[in-house]
Formats: C-alpha cells, sequence, structure tokens
C-alpha cells in the first residue's frame, strides 16, 4: 500500500534536497566573482523563502540529528545578502562548506530512509498498516499525556489537596501538626491562611499562641496618647460579671453566657488609657466555634430586645469580632477605636462591622 502522507513528505524533501544544492551553487557563486547583481539577490531570496517553506516536513520526518536538520535555517539565516556573502574570507567560506555539507549528508540519508520505508510499505496491507497507524497515535497521545504540563500540574494540585486538606480532615489533624515544632512552621500558616479562611471557617484554635498576630502593630497607632494600664483587675470572675451586660444580653440569658464561657480555654486581657478614655479588651478561645457563636447570638438577641437608643449606645461603646472559636471584645466609649485595634492587632479585616450590628 501507499502512504500518502510518506509520498509528499518524501517529494517535498527531494525538492529541499535539490534546492539546497542551488543554495550553495548561488553562495560560492557570490564568494568567487565577489559581487552579486540584484537579478541574482532576487532570486536567492526567493530561494531562501522555498527552503524555509520545505523545512517543516523535513524536520517532521526526522528522527535523531534534530540540531543539524535546523542548521538549515541556521544558516540561511546568516546568509542575508549574496553581497554580504560575496565579501566572506577563506575561514568564513570554509566554515559555510563544512556546516552546508553535514545537513547535505543529512538530507540525503533521510530521503533513503524514507525510500526504504516507502518500499516496505508497499508489502503491507492496508489494514495492517492502518492498525499500526492506529497503536502509533495512541502511544503517542499517551507519552504527550504523561510529559504534558496539565498533568504535572494536576498531580501538583492533588498534592497540595491531599496535603492542605484531605489528610488534617480525615486522617491527621492540623493540632497534631501544631504540637511539632519544626512542622508548626509550615503547618500553622496553612491551617490559618489556608485551611480555615478557605475549607473550614469553623476550625477550632487550641491554643493562643495560634491566633494570627500582627507582630509589627504598635498600640500607638491607633491610641497616640495611650498608656497601658493595669488590667489585673480584669479576671476571668470580673468578665463574667460585668461585660455581658456591657454586650447587652438579657439578664435571664447570662447564666447561660457565663456557662459558655467557663468552658474556654484561654484569655489574654489589655487595657489602655486614652485622653481619660478606659479601654479594655477581652480576648477569648472559646471551647468550641459552637460556644463562641451562642455566646454572639445570647447578646445579638439581647440587643434585639433593647430600645434603640440603648441598642445605639452599646455598638458605640463595643467591638466584638470572631475568628473560629476565638472572640476579641473591646469595651469603651469609642467603637472606631476599638476596632482599628482589634483588626490590626489580630489581622481581622478592615473596616469590618461589629459581629454584633445587624449584618
Amino acid at each position: 500500500m501507499e502512504d500518502p502522507v510518506l509520498n509528499r513528505n518524501l517529494e517535498e524533501i527531494k525538492e529541499l534536497h535539490t534546492r539546497w544544492t542551488q543554495f550553495r551553487d548561488f553562495v560560492l557563486t557570490a564568494v568567487k566573482s565577489r559581487r552579486a547583481t540584484p537579478q541574482a539577490e532576487m532570486k536567492f531570496l526567493e530561494l531562501k523563502s522555498r527552503i524555509a517553506m520545505l523545512q517543516d516536513s523535513f524536520m517532521a520526518t526526522l528522527e535523531h540529528s534534530h540540531k543539524t536538520g535546523q542548521n538549515i535555517m541556521t544558516i540561511v539565516g546568516d546568509c542575508i545578502l549574496l553581497q554580504r556573502v560575496a565579501n566572506y574570507n577563506d575561514a568564513e567560506r570554509q566554515k559555510f562548506e563544512f556546516d552546508w555539507n553535514e545537513c547535505y549528508i543529512l538530507l540525503t540519508e533521510q530521503i533513503a530512509h524514507l525510500e526504504e520505508e516507502k518500499q516496505r510499505l508497499a508489502g503491507i496491507s492496508e489494514a495492517a498498516f492502518k492498525a499500526r497507524r492506529r497503536k502509533e497515535r495512541i502511544v503517542a497521545a499517551v507519552y504527550n499525556f504523561i510529559h504534558s504540563a496539565g498533568l504535572k500540574w494536576t498531580i501538583v494540585a492533588a498534592i497540595i489537596v491531599l496535603i492542605v486538606y484531605v489528610i488534617p480532615a480525615y486522617f491527621y489533624s492540623y493540632s497534631a501538626f501544631h504540637s511539632m515544632p519544626v512542622i508548626k512552621m509550615v503547618s500553622l500558616p496553612i491551617a490559618n491562611y489556608v485551611y480555615r479562611p478557605f475549607l473550614a471557617r469553623d476550625y477550632e484554635y487550641r491554643s493562643m499562641d495560634w491566633v494570627e498576630r500582627n507582630k509589627g502593630y504598635v498600640t500607638n497607632e491607633i491610641f497616640p496618647d495611650a498608656r497601658a494600664s493595669g488590667a489585673s483587675d480584669l479576671t476571668p470572675e470580673f468578665f463574667k460579671m460585668n461585660v455581658p451586660r456591657s454586650l447587652g444580653i438579657q439578664p435571664a440569658d447570662v447564666p447561660q453566657a457565663i456557662e459558655l464561657f467557663d468552658r474556654h480555654i484561654a484569655m489574654e486581657v489589655e487595657r489602655f488609657l486614652t485622653a481619660g478614655i478606659d479601654m479594655q479588651f477581652y480576648y477569648i478561645l472559646f471551647a468550641s466555634s459552637d460556644d463562641a457563636k451562642a455566646f454572639i447570638d445570647l447578646a445579638r438577641k439581647g440587643l434585639d430586645s433593647l430600645p434603640q437608643a440603648t441598642r445605639d449606645a452599646i455598638l458605640n461603646s463595643t467591638h466584638v469580632r470572631r475568628r473560629a472559636n476565638f472572640v476579641a471584645i473591646g469595651i469603651g466609649s469609642h467603637a472606631l477605636m476599638l476596632n482599628g485595634h482589634i483588626w490590626r492587632k489580630f489581622k481581622f479585616k478592615e473596616q469590618q462591622r461589629s459581629i454584633l450590628e445587624p449584618q
């Protein structure tokens, strides 16, 4: 049988072989005569254009020596004009002939190879040939898929999902990773900046050390004339006696709020005095995200039951943010300053409203 693609490639490479010989004749004639006529320049340009067109078929059939095959266009590109070629010295001429001859030999070998392939196909049935071509296409497709960038990126993405989500969610928690000092340097940022924000918003902190903090933040950014004040009296007992009511929680719900608070894992406090205003901050790790939500829901419920003026007064003197089971509470007489301090210190979203406000 005959392969039309093979036949076409063979004819084009034979033509390239002829054109390549003509190319050498043009160059050597110009070198010998040391000049080039405008007519010769035009024909030389047309010849180079045709060689460039035939080069693709030649390269498509090559199974080896690709660098030598590509040198054809390198040599053609170096011979910009015949007039320039005419000024070649002996060393340049010898280099040209060496490079040209190397490509010529490769062309000759490729023609012989394709002729042999054509003769071999002549003795093969069309059905057998098509079966072989199908097999070659399948092998090529599998090879290209295995070596494709898409597969590599898919594998990388799968590994990232495995590390970031599957393993922590089903096999080995981030809490366990965080207990290993070396691994913690990697696992903690992944948990805080990837896993919790995008995959599990209520994934809980088990230590205040795990909470995101802005280490470069200084209090003077918000309170220019502030001075730290003693916070020793801001004890858990003080919190239970005062903060629930300051947040608007109804007296009937205070025991439940205290019960939720009593299960907390950790608490930090701060106090600042600025312009005579007492600013108190409570940073609490509740036992769970559900406990944190329940505590805040009690405050929202209480605020909804209050007169508008009382509700506004509480909202203007408090600011509350939550991230999973971490709750930051600011109490003072300037909600914007409380907000500014909390979001800067713990990397909350800027300008976000207090979680107690209607969402």
